[in-house]
């Protein structure tokens, strides 16, 4: 999430909506792991004067193992 954050708020206002995370395996501590989110849908939505962004995420190993998937939607505005 706070990649996410992260990224967003340098294009202006932003709030975190919703997110969801499925852990779908351990791994040890010396693994390296990829995050990533993509956006998968954007729709501007009148009442809240901004656009609801969708996006889906995962964590991966260097073998390409799923660690953690996840989905999150979040409102970008220029009026909070």
């Amino acid at each position: 999430m706070s990649m996410v954050a992260t990224h967003f708020s340098q294009k202006g206002p932003m709030l975190g909506l919703e997110f969801s995370f499925n852990f779908r395996s351990a791994t040890r501590i010396d693994k390296v792991l990829l995050m990533s989110w993509r956006v998968t849908k954007i729709k501007y939505k009148d009442s809240l004067k901004g656009n609801l962004v969708w996006l889906v995420g995962s964590i991966t190993d260097s073998e390409g193992e799923e660690i953690i998937s996840s989905s999150g939607k979040i409102l970008l505005t220029n009026e909070l």
